[in-house]
């Protein structure tokens, strides 16, 4: 963990997609608007929740190798809450709340990223500093 509260798993086995090479998985921290939008139900698996903490779209992260796939869910475990971790490890995960009240765009589950570009206008939109925000625009 860095000092930002964020972290980096450089990758033993790097490889290359979309013609970008990729060496180290990057973890921004874990705002607490990712723990309110897990209780919402809004992360539809471990791996939705892996691109929205780095940016990456699952796509991307599924092509990771082993063993570096073990050790950025190893990274990905310390950071999230216990709570969450126990869930995740359990397979508990929360049922997406009906919000009859949301505002348009606010209550769909976040799945997957399709591309960099959409991961990071998602997580532009729910960045909590204009540090994480121009973290995602990258």
């Amino acid at each position: 963990m860095d000092r930002s509260g964020g972290a980096t798993v450089e990758l033993l086995i790097p490889f290359e997609t979309s013609g970008l090479k990729i060496d180290a998985v990057k973890f921004r921290p874990f705002v607490w608007d990712y723990e309110l939008l897990w209780r919402e139900g809004r992360f539809v698996s471990s791996l939705a929740l892996l691109s929205a903490m780095t940016g990456m779209p699952e796509a991307t992260i599924r092509m990771i190798r082993r063993p570096d796939i073990e050790r950025v869910f190893a990274v990905m475990s310390i950071l999230v809450p216990e709570a969450i971790r126990d869930a995740m490890a359990t397979g508990q995960w929360p049922v997406p709340q009906e919000q009859e009240d949301a505002p348009s765009g606010g209550s769909e589950p976040i799945a997957d990223h399709a591309s960099p570009e959409a991961a990071a206008a998602h997580n532009a939109q729910f960045s909590l500093d204009d540090d994480l925000a121009q973290d995602a625009a990258e």
